[in-house]
């Protein structure tokens, strides 16, 4: 297989790994937005539910288990675009894709946010 094949085949995935990551990280903004919601209704018929608290320990137990699970696959996912960036630029023989590797270093998460 020649490098443009490989090169190829490791885009494919690499969009891959980004289409998951964006779709991880939509699922946690709704997360939030359910979480928020079901505060909102544990307060509002705090008197039909009797004790809002038990509701909400439970559902922000929920969310942050959730949340967490969203975060470990998208580290994987971020892992893996990583390394698809390394093979890349190994083939191609320089530096194309960089994303992954600036925003490893400390002085890029400074200033991306």
């Amino acid at each position: 297989m020649d490098d443009n094949a490989r090169i190829d085949i490791l885009l494919k995935e690499y969009e891959t790994l980004r289409t998951e990551i964006i779709s991880r990280t939509q699922s946690r903004f709704a997360i939030t937005s359910i979480a928020a919601g079901a505060v909102a209704l544990a307060f509002s018929a705090g008197s039909t539910l009797g004790s809002p608290w038990l509701f909400l320990i439970l559902t922000s137990l929920a969310a942050a288990l959730l949340w967490a699970r969203l975060g470990g696959l998208i580290r994987r996912a971020s892992e893996g675009l990583h390394r698809v960036e390394e093979k890349v630029n190994e083939i191609a023989g320089e530096e194309l894709l960089v994303w992954e590797h600036r925003a490893r270093e400390p002085w890029w998460r400074l200033f991306s946010g």
